[in-house]
């Protein structure tokens, strides 16, 4: 007798069942939900991700970002200063300037906040100092460069990359 030919209430065992095929829909059913759930944390992931830096924020002001900021992280990494200096950051909006300290060296240059929280820097002048610690000046000044959009986040000022990693946080 073959092991798929089923008559009457017979049970087939586990081994039957693969050999015959039974549960296979069973199994294709359980694909399915795991491919939809996957999609369902991709597509989570991605609004997540558009959400936390900028899109569907309140539009900042100057007032929101004019002044002088501590600067606690860039790049993803906490920054601190050397021998007691610590990373800051002062934006002067209505002069489309922004001046400060890595921790190290003193910079200075241009800074622009446009429409839909978008912010630019341009090419920072600094010091040449040599500082025992420059992974601080090197994580603030990459940063700038990839920095895209601001916000605030409760008293804290977070810039953004293109793809939405905060690359730089401030706090005052």
């Amino acid at each position: 007798m073959s092991p798929c030919k089923i008559s009457g209430n017979m049970h087939l065992s586990l081994w039957s069942r693969l050999q015959c095929g039974v549960g296979q829909v069973h199994k294709n059913e359980n694909f399915k939900k795991m491919k939809r759930t996957a999609l369902w944390i991709a597509a989570i992931s991605c609004i997540t991700t558009m959400i936390s830096c900028g899109t569907g924020k309140k539009a900042l002001t100057s007032a929101d970002i004019d002044g002088q900021w501590t600067i606690v992280e860039a790049m993803g990494q906490a920054v601190t200063g050397n021998e007691g200096n610590v990373p800051s950051i002062n934006f002067n909006i209505a002069e489309k300037s922004v001046s400060g300290t890595t921790g190290c060296n003193n910079f200075m240059g241009g800074f622009t906040l446009g429409e839909n929280n978008e912010v630019s820097f341009s090419p920072l002048a600094a010091t040449k100092m040599m500082c025992r610690d420059m992974k601080a000046e090197m994580l603030i000044f990459q940063a700038t460069e990839a920095a895209r959009t601001a916000r605030k986040d409760n008293e804290d000022l977070v810039f953004c990359s293109e793809d939405g990693n905060v690359v730089l946080k401030m706090t005052r």
